[in-house]
C-alpha cells in the first residue's frame, strides 16, 4: 500500500478541525456556567446623622441638641430653667443613606459638676410611643425599608418639686444662683448588625 503525503496531511487537517471545535466549545460552556453563576454584592451604605449632623464627620453631636422647657409657673420664663420646670430634648436619628440593619443605644447622665439630684429623666418616646425611663440604656433595632427613614427620640425632663424630693426651696434657689446651666451628657453607640441578629 502505497503512503498518499497529501491524503495523511487531510486527515490530519481534519482530525485538528474536530479537536480545535471540542476545545472552543469546551472552553464557551466554562465561560457560560461561571456567567449563570456569577453573583455580585451590594456594599451597604452607612451614613447617620443625628439632627442633620453627620456623625461619621464628627461624632460631637453636643451642638445640635437644643432642650426646650417650659413652667407650669407664669413667672418663670420659657426655657429656664427652675423647679416645676418640664422639658424635652429631641434627638433624630436621619438613616437615609443607611442600607444595612442596625442598632442604637443611647445613655444619658448629667454632668458632675452641676449634678441636680431633683432633676430627673421621666419618660421617653420612640416616635411618639411613650415609654418610663428606668435608668436602663434606650435600645433600638432599625431595619431600612427605603420608606422610613427617621426615628424621633424625645427625652422628657422635670425639676422635681414638692414633699418627695432631695432639695427643699432655699436649696433650689441657691443652686439656681450658684449655676447658669446644667450640663447633660449623651453617648449614643450605633452597631452594624447581621440577619442573624435581628431573627426573632
Amino acid at each position: 500500500m502505497k503512503f498518499n503525503k497529501k491524503v495523511f496531511i487531510y486527515y490530519c487537517a481534519i482530525i485538528c478541525l474536530f479537536l480545535a471545535i471540542l476545545l472552543i466549545r469546551s472552553t464557551f460552556a466554562r465561560y457560560v456556567t461561571s456567567l449563570d453563576t456569577a453573583s455580585h454584592i451590594e456594599m451597604g451604605r452607612w451614613l447617620l446623622r443625628i439632627n442633620e449632623h453627620d456623625v461619621l464627620e464628627n461624632s460631637n453631636f453636643s451642638g445640635v441638641l437644643s432642650p426646650i422647657f417650659k413652667s407650669e409657673q407664669d413667672l418663670i420664663e420659657t426655657n429656664k430653667l427652675a423647679p416645676t420646670a418640664k422639658g424635652y430634648v429631641d434627638i433624630e436619628i436621619d438613616y437615609l443613606d443607611v442600607t444595612v440593619p442596625f442598632k442604637y443605644e443611647l445613655t444619658y447622665v448629667q454632668g458632675k459638676d452641676t449634678y441636680l439630684d431633683d432633676f430627673k429623666l421621666m419618660t421617653f418616646s420612640i416616635d411618639d410611643e411613650e415609654f418610663e425611663y428606668n435608668d436602663e440604656p434606650i435600645t433600638n433595632v432599625i431595619v431600612p425599608d427605603n420608606t422610613t427613614t427617621k426615628q424621633l427620640i424625645r427625652l422628657n425632663y422635670e425639676w422635681l418639686d414638692g414633699d418627695s424630693t432631695t432639695l427643699d426651696d432655699i436649696e433650689d434657689t441657691d443652686f439656681i444662683r450658684t449655676f447658669d446651666n446644667i450640663f447633660l451628657n449623651y453617648t449614643i453607640k450605633f452597631t452594624q448588625l447581621t440577619p442573624e441578629d435581628i431573627t426573632p
